[in-house]
């Protein structure tokens, strides 16, 4: 809004070549003094760097920790050391190639793009959290899983309708803004309606004396159950 309102307001021929992405830097390199312009810039890149690296940091330990460690408790610390570094050059290969890719991909904005597309894996992270806290009496590990798959083939699809890459009797009018939104409410539409199936069939079962349940080793915890626990460890 502020690059809007001074542009609005000072007018610059440049702007009509340049795309969304590329306002704020040609602000940085024809309006602002030579030493901000590098304070800037500076800052930019120190907030890039930072997120960068916590995510490289991120993967290396998932791999390391729920991967190696388990299915190769016989390696020494040294070897899975050199294992999360070797993780981490090879995903930082696979970001510089994506954000290669991103470059040249037709696209409105930057960010719109890589919202469509990092939304594919937490785009259902908001739903996850909320039926994992409250919704524990009627969904279990296997309807949280049929959610996920359907949310994320959703997004997938969005993904795709988003960058036009789809036919056009296929698409639909829908921003990418509403990614996020539409991908959580497909999961906990999903998630409430198999839950209530399966519970459902899982009280039938019980009314007729079938010992089988559907929800196969899970049983969903009361609050009773807690409150036993809690005494128990008391």
């Amino acid at each position: 809004m502020a690059l809007y309102s001074f542009y609005l307001h000072n007018e610059d021929p440049a702007l009509a070549g340049l795309e969304s992405d590329e306002v704020f830097p040609h602000f940085i390199t024809t309006q602002l003094p030579t030493g901000m312009a590098g304070v800037v810039i500076s800052g930019a890149l120190a907030a890039a760097m930072s997120s960068l690296d916590s995510s490289l940091n991120a993967i290396s330990s998932v791999v390391v920790v729920d991967f190696a460690r388990p299915l190769c408790a016989d390696r020494s610390d040294r070897q899975h050391l050199r294992l999360a570094r070797l993780v981490t050059a090879l995903s930082t290969a696979a970001m510089i190639c994506v954000a290669l890719l991103f470059r040249v991909t037709d696209k409105t904005a930057m960010f719109d793009l890589f919202n469509i597309w990092t939304s594919v894996a937490t785009g259902a992270s908001l739903s996850l959290f909320i039926v994992g806290t409250l919704g524990t009496a009627f969904v279990d590990n296997t309807t949280a899983i049929i959610a996920i798959v359907a949310s994320v083939a959703v997004n997938i699809y969005l993904a795709f309708n988003g960058n036009g890459a789809l036919p056009e009797e296929w698409t639909l009018p829908a921003d990418s803004y509403w990614t996020n939104v539409i991908v959580n409410a497909v999961f906990l539409a999903v998630a409430t309606v198999v839950g209530g199936v399966r519970t459902l069939c899982c009280r039938r079962n019980e009314r007729r004396g079938s010992s089988s349940s559907p929800y196969g080793k899970f049983q969903p915890i009361s609050r009773d159950d807690e409150a036993e626990d809690g005494l128990r460890m008391g």
